[in-house]
C-alpha cells in the first residue's frame, strides 16, 4: 500500500508509517496499484491506478480477514475470550466485567447500538490502561490491537452536536442529541458507582460519546454472513468446543438482541444461508459512495475475508497509467435525510436517470382547516416525498392518502359518545370483552393534543363527512364522485394537495433562506440549501405548465421500495 506522509493526513492517524505496519500486521491485503489519497467527494478515499490491459473479470484489490472485522458476532466471541483470560488474573478492574457494566447500562437493543457500546468501552478501557499500564495485565492486553481503529473512529467527520431550531428534520436530529447525552448519563452514573476511584466523565466527555456513536454509524457496511446448515453446524460442532457457543447464544439473549439482519438465500450453495450483519471493516471503510460506483464488496465464500472488487468495465475504460477513485455504493437510493442521519453527508447527483428523495414535512394547520386534526384521524402524515433528478421534481403520492385531508370533512366533537362500540369494532374486541373506555378517551385526547401524528387504537370517528360520522377511511375514498355533476373526485384532491403544496413551496421560499441554520452548520447548511433547490426546482416545472400532472411522479419511475422503506413512521401512540 502507497502512502504520501507528507500530504495525506489520514484523520485519526498521527504516523502514516505506523498506521501501513497495523494494516500489514493484521494481514489486510492491498493490491500494488492500490492507495489512500485526498477525495474530490470529501475526505480520504482509496485510488486504484491502472498497470495492465486485457481484465476479463472484475478485479479483487483489497482482501479484509474475517478476523478484522467488527460485529457483534465477533464481540461476543472476544468478549467471552476477555472472560477466559480474566480468570487468569486477579485484577480490580478486569476487562470483561467493565465491558458487562457497559452493556448493562447502555442497554443495546440493535446491532449499531451494540458496536457503540462495545466502542465505548474499549475507548474508557484504553484510558484506563494507560493509567495503569505498570501493570501486566493491561501492558498485554488483546484490546490494544483496537488502539488504532479507536483513533480512526475518533478523527472521522461528523454532524457533531448542533443547536436546535424549528426546521422539522433538524429538530428530529437534536431529539436524537439529548436522548444520547441521556444515554451518557446513565453510564457516567453507573460507572462511578462501580468504580469510584475514577473519574470517568474526564477521560471520555458526552462530546465523544457522541463522536464515536456518529462515526460508528457513517463507517458500518452491511456485510453478507455465511450462516451453515444444521447439518453443516452439528459437522462442526463435533471438533468445535461446544461450552463457548453456548455462552455467546446465552449472551445474545442476555443483551435481548433484536435480529435485525435480512435474510438471503444463496442459491449457490445450498447448505448455507447467508444474513447482513450491520459491521465496522478496517480499510474498506475509507472507499466513498458515489450512485454509479466502479466497485463493490463481497464474502468470500471459502474463508468469509471481506474482499473489494472493481468491476472490469471500469477498468476497460481506463488507460495504462490512469489514476481514479475507488467508489462503493453506501445504498441504491439516497434518501438524503437517511444520508444526512447515517453518513453526515449530501451525495451528488450523477446523471438524468438518476434520482434522490427528499421528505417535506408539511405545515398541515396552515393548508387545510382543522389540518392537523383530520389527518391525524385519517392516519395521514402530514409530509410528502420529492423526487429530485438532475432536471425535474416529482411529488410521490402513491401509496399516500394526503389528498383525503382536503375533502369536505369536518371535526366530530362527540366522538367519545359511541367510542366504545367503535373501539371494540376497529380492535376485532367480542362484544361482552370487558374496556375502561374512560381511559381510551383520555389516551385519544392525548393523541388528539399531543405531538402525534396519528392517532392509534381506534376508527376515525373523529371526523364527519357528507353529515355522518366516517367509520372507515376506505368509506370514504368509495365515497368520492367522478368529478362530474358537481361531485368531488379523488383526482380533484389531489389536484387541490398538489396546489397547497407548490403554494407552501413559494411562500417558504420568499422567507428567504435559514441564516441561522446556515450558519451554524456546514453540512445542516448545504442540507438547507438543498432543500430550497428542491422547492424551486419544483415550482419551476409547475410554472412551465400549470398542470399538476406534469409534477407528479410517473408511474414508471415509481418504485415499490420508494414508498414502503423511506417514508419515516408516524409519530404514534401505543395503547395497547
Amino acid at each position: 500500500m502507497y502512502v504520501t506522509p507528507s500530504n495525506i493526513i489520514i484523520p485519526g492517524v498521527s504516523d502514516n508509517q505506523s498506521f501501513v505496519k497495523w494494516v500489514d500486521s493484521h494481514k489486510i491485503q492491498l493490491a500494488t496499484e492500490l492507495s489512500i489519497g485526498q477525495s474530490s467527494l470529501g475526505g480520504i478515499g482509496l485510488y486504484y491506478e491502472k498497470c495492465q490491459e486485457d481484465f476479463l473479470e472484475d478485479l479483487e484489490i483489497l482482501r479484509i480477514p474475517n478476523s478484522c472485522k467488527i460485529d457483534y458476532m465477533s464481540l461476543l466471541k472476544l468478549l467471552d475470550e476477555l472472560k477466559t483470560r480474566d480468570g487468569t488474573f486477579d485484577e480490580e478492574v478486569k476487562e470483561s466485567q467493565f465491558i458487562v457494566h457497559v452493556l448493562t447500562a447502555m442497554e443495546p437493543s440493535t446491532e449499531t447500538h451494540i458496536l457503540h457500546s462495545y466502542i465505548v468501552a474499549f475507548y474508557l478501557l484504553k484510558q484506563l490502561r494507560q493509567t495503569l499500564k505498570e501493570l501486566k495485565y493491561f501492558s498485554e492486553s488483546p484490546l490494544i490491537e483496537y488502539d488504532q481503529y479507536l483513533d480512526i473512529l475518533c478523527g472521522t467527520y461528523t454532524l457533531g452536536i448542533f443547536r436546535d431550531n424549528d426546521d422539522p428534520f433538524v429538530s428530529r436530529l437534536s431529539k436524537g442529541i439529548r436522548k444520547s447525552q441521556d444515554l451518557y448519563e446513565v453510564l457516567m452514573e453507573l460507572l462511578n458507582e462501580t468504580y469510584d476511584k475514577y473519574r470517568f466523565e474526564d477521560w471520555l466527555t458526552f462530546e465523544m460519546f457522541y463522536q464515536l456513536q456518529q462515526a460508528i454509524q457513517s463507517r458500518t457496511l452491511e456485510i453478507p454472513h455465511q450462516e451453515k446448515s444444521t447439518e453443516a453446524q452439528e459437522e462442526d460442532n463435533e471438533v468445535k468446543d461446544q461450552d463457548t457457543h453456548t455462552e455467546i447464544d446465552g449472551n445474545l439473549q442476555n443483551l435481548s438482541l433484536e435480529d435485525t439482519s435480512n435474510e438471503v438465500t444463496n442459491s449457490q450453495d445450498e447448505q448455507s444461508d447467508f444474513h447482513v450483519n450491520v459491521t465496522l471493516v478496517p480499510v474498506l471503510d475509507f472507499a466513498n459512495h458515489i450512485h454509479n460506483n466502479n466497485a463493490y464488496f463481497d464474502v468470500d465464500k471459502k474463508c468469509d475475508d471481506i474482499i473489494l472488487k472493481l468491476k472490469h468495465d471500469t477498468l476497460k475504460e481506463k488507460k495504462i497509467g490512469d489514476k481514479f477513485e475507488v467508489t462503493i455504493s453506501y445504498s441504491p437510493v439516497e434518501s438524503i435525510q437517511h444520508f444526512i442521519n447515517t453518513y453526515g453527508f449530501i451525495p451528488s447527483i450523477v446523471n438524468d436517470t438518476h434520482y434522490q428523495l427528499f421528505e417535506l414535512k408539511l405545515p398541515i394547520e396552515e393548508m387545510a382547516s382543522n389540518g392537523s386534526l383530520i389527518s391525524k384521524w385519517l392516519g395521514v402524515v402530514p409530509q410528502v416525498q420529492i423526487i429530485r433528478g438532475a432536471r425535474k421534481s416529482y411529488i410521490n403520492l402513491f401509496n399516500n392518502r394526503l389528498p383525503l385531508v382536503f375533502a369536505d370533512l369536518t371535526y366530530n366533537p362527540h366522538w367519545n359518545e359511541d367510542l366504545e362500540s367503535h373501539f371494540k369494532l376497529f380492535n376485532e374486541l367480542p362484544d361482552d370483552y370487558e374496556v375502561d373506555i374512560s381511559e381510551v378517551e383520555e389516551l385519544v385526547r392525548l393523541q388528539e393534543d399531543g405531538p402525534y401524528d396519528i392517532i392509534s387504537g381506534v376508527g376515525p370517528i373523529g371526523l364527519r363527512y357528507d353529515g355522518k360520522v366516517l367509520q372507515d377511511v376506505g368509506e370514504l375514498t368509495l365515497s368520492l364522485g367522478d368529478g362530474t355533476n358537481g361531485t368531488v373526485s379523488f383526482d380533484d384532491l389531489v389536484k387541490k394537495c398538489v396546489g397547497q403544496i407548490i403554494h407552501y413551496c413559494l411562500d417558504f421560499l420568499a422567507k428567504g433562506s435559514n441564516d441561522l441554520l446556515e450558519k451554524s452548520h456546514l453540512v445542516l447548511s448545504e442540507y438547507s440549501q438543498y432543500q430550497r433547490e428542491v422547492m424551486q426546482n419544483l415550482v419551476d416545472c409547475y410554472d412551465d405548465t400549470n398542470d399538476y400532472n406534469d409534477i407528479l411522479l410517473p408511474e414508471s419511475l415509481g418504485q415499490t421500495e420508494w414508498e414502503v422503506s423511506f417514508r419515516s413512521l408516524p409519530r404514534q401512540m401505543d395503547i395497547y
